[in-house]
């Protein structure tokens, strides 16, 4: 036993620590191995990112480094008329409208090389959304009930292709339907509940009845020439200009079956036609050749009795932006604008005068009206893009916005 203590006692004494003085040499040198093995490994993680940074690629250009993920807003649905109407990219084409509670409007979206087309329809809080197409649509309002119709690229020819793609969408207080068009033969007359248009193709009237979603050619006499830019009244007269520069005023007061003429301009050609309501005023414009952003005005001249007699307007604004107005109170508003101006300026027609109202909301374009309301689209700032209608009530004095989507 005593063997074994020994052996034991002589063990220990073998691992026994070392005096302190040792060990605290020891600790030292082992802390300052340490520290120098961790500057080793700072300086080595930061000349790594320096490099990532500043090493140029193969093209000389430097290393690009990823980005951080981001979360990104979903691209609107060109393909959906309500995606695109609402989407950043809209820009407002057109708008029919009574009111700030009842309009209809065509919109386009370009954000890649090719454009979509839609349509919005409001009336009284409902709203309907007509679909995309490759090409603008058409706004009207009839009955007071907004329309939008697409007859984009259509012959009126009974087998033409188009008419696959023809249609209209309204809006009434029983909701919105959407129908596609259909061919019918051609005549000379119409009746007061169908609509005369010339979807947009110069030398070509067609007669729009929405109660059967037909559509067909207006027969017209072979002296009309080229008609174009129909309007028509509440009684359902139809107004447009003809001739060869649509330099002659044409209408009907017995739905086509006689068409009534009065000379406008035989130097000019024929640009802008409007009527009353009643069908009392009627005025129409001729335009110089363009030299400029503007519409120069050429000839303008006035009807207060329903076409008897006409009388040329002098001291016109130098140009106009849109159409003129025709009120049923013998006045004729528009949108006058002089070289370099920077906005229109609202003017006046009544008894041959032209008269300055008052400078206009900017970019006003495209103005149409009653005597109740005056309305064109302009910009939303700050953006320069088209989006809202300027309207007003009290012929320029004052005007309020709403934006129709």
């Amino acid at each position: 036993m005593s063997d074994l203590k020994d052996l034991v006692f002589s063990v220990q004494e073998t691992v026994d620590a070392p005096p302190f003085a040792t060990l605290a040499r020891r600790a030292s040198h082992r802390r300052a191995r340490r520290r120098t093995s961790l500057l080793v490994a700072v300086t080595a993680v930061v000349a790594t990112v320096y490099l990532l940074l500043n090493l140029p690629g193969a093209d000389g250009s430097k290393v690009p480094i990823a980005p951080q993920p981001s979360v990104n807003t979903p691209a609107p649905d060109l393909d959906n008329g309500e995606d695109l109407v609402r989407g950043p990219g809209a820009t407002l084409l057109g708008v029919a409208a009574t009111g700030p509670t009842r309009w209809v409007s065509s919109w386009n979206a370009c954000p890649r090389s090719e454009c979509r087309f839609a349509a919005a329809l409001g009336s009284e809080g409902m709203m309907a959304f007509a679909p995309t197409r490759p090409n603008p649509w058409r706004t009207l309002i009839v009955a007071g009930d907004p329309v939008a119709l697409y007859t984009s690229d259509l012959a009126l020819e009974p087998d033409h292709p188009g008419w696959g793609s023809a249609m209209f969408v309204t809006l009434n207080a029983e909701g919105s339907t959407q129908s596609g068009l259909s061919y019918a033969s051609p005549t000379a007359t119409y009746d007061s509940d169908e609509v005369v248009t010339d979807l947009g193709q110069p030398g070509l009237l067609a007669v729009l009845n929405l109660q059967n979603s037909t559509l067909r050619r207006l027969e017209l006499p072979d002296s009309v020439g080229k008609p174009g830019r129909p309007v028509r009244d509440l009684a359902g007269n139809v107004y447009f200009l003809g001739g060869q520069a649509n330099d002659t005023i044409y209408w009907t007061l017995d739905r086509g079956q006689t068409w009534k003429h009065e000379p406008l301009d035989d130097r000019d050609a024929g640009r802008w036609l409007a009527v009353s309501p009643s069908g009392g005023t009627i005025v129409a414009t001729s335009s110089k050749p363009a030299t400029d952003a503007l519409d120069r005005l050429a000839t303008t001249k006035v009807s207060v009795d329903g076409g008897a007699t006409w009388r040329i307007v002098q001291n016109t604004p130098y140009g106009i932006d849109g159409a003129p107005v025709a009120l049923d109170d013998n006045t004729v508003l528009m949108a006058g604008r002089s070289p370099g101006a920077a906005v229109s300026s609202l003017y006046s027609i009544t008894d041959g005068k032209v008269q300055l109202i008052k400078p206009a909301p900017q970019v006003l374009a495209g103005l149409a009206g009653n005597t109740m309301l005056v309305y064109g689209t302009t910009v939303e700032k700050p953006s320069a893009t088209l989006t809202r209608v300027a309207f007003t009530t009290d012929r320029g004095q004052s005007w309020s916005y709403f934006t129709p989507r």
